[in-house]
């Protein structure tokens, strides 16, 4: 297994933003199945980069929210449904820059078969940031 982060697998500057907040979102997708856009939405700002329909195995997708204004921040979150003919697992993303406070950042693994899967995340700091997240199996690093 590679020992890259989700962070590697992008430019180590974000998409370009003049935004007082945003969150630049990679999910980074080590598994053999495709994961399917189930659900989407933003909070406070604007999305400025749409997320991909679909990731295919062993590929990633990217993303941004921007704030929409003077003193407001950035939220949002995206539901994945995991594409297998033995359950109906969903990958769930939150992510938040606030104007005021600490940014927030959570994934999670859902419903038939969530226990196979493992959601790990890296980055995160600053107005503007970048967030790495990595779907693995976990069979292949859970004991």
């Amino acid at each position: 297994m590679s020992s890259q982060t989700p962070l590697d697998e992008v430019p180590k500057q974000g998409f370009s933003t003049s935004a007082a907040r945003s969150v630049d979102v990679t999910l980074v997708k080590m598994t053999e199945r495709v994961l399917r856009l189930d659900d989407s939405g933003v909070g406070h700002g604007d999305l400025r980069i749409a997320a991909p329909a679909n990731i295919l195995p062993g590929r990633k997708g990217r993303w941004m929210l921007e704030s929409s204004g003077l003193m407001k921040g950035a939220d949002g979150w995206t539901k994945w449904r995991i594409v297998d003919e033995n359950g109906s697992a969903v990958v769930k993303l939150e992510y938040e820059s606030p104007w005021h406070g600490s940014n927030s950042f959570s994934g999670s693994v859902e419903g038939d078969d969530s226990e196979s899967y493992l959601v790990g995340r890296e980055g995160g700091s600053g107005d503007n940031a970048r967030i790495g997240f990595t779907l693995r199996n976990c069979r292949d690093i859970c004991s």
